[in-house]
């Protein structure tokens, strides 16, 4: 609840001189020292009402960020280059595995008594 009413409030910040100088309805009282008080008074009000008109809906930001996508082509590396090269090895195995493969006498199975 702290930062729902952020908008306002920077916009009153930014624009302080403008908002003293021409929106304050109270710049010809100055022993009110109201200093555009009131302007953001009412930017608040108008942001409490809309957050009670509508408490749960998503709302719309003034500024829209733009989602920038970039897209480039590599045309240098080619996936099907080492697949049609025949003297390109895939499946490198080891020969380390290979030699032991099948030297080992292999037991004969149990016999049922």
């Amino acid at each position: 609840m702290l930062f729902k009413p952020f908008w306002p409030v920077v916009e009153y910040v930014v624009n302080y001189d403008y908002i003293v100088n021409v929106l304050c309805e109270n710049k010809d009282k100055p022993e009110l020292q109201c200093n555009g008080k009131c302007y953001l008074m009412t930017k608040l009000a108008q942001e409490t009402e809309q957050q009670k008109e509508n408490p749960f809906g998503k709302k719309q930001s003034s500024s829209e960020i733009q989602n920038i996508v970039f897209y480039q082509i590599n045309s240098d590396y080619n996936l099907a280059s080492p697949l049609v090269n025949g003297d390109t090895k895939i499946f490198k195995v080891p020969v380390v595995f290979i030699s032991g493969l099948f030297t080992q006498d292999v037991s004969n199975p149990p016999e049922f008594i």
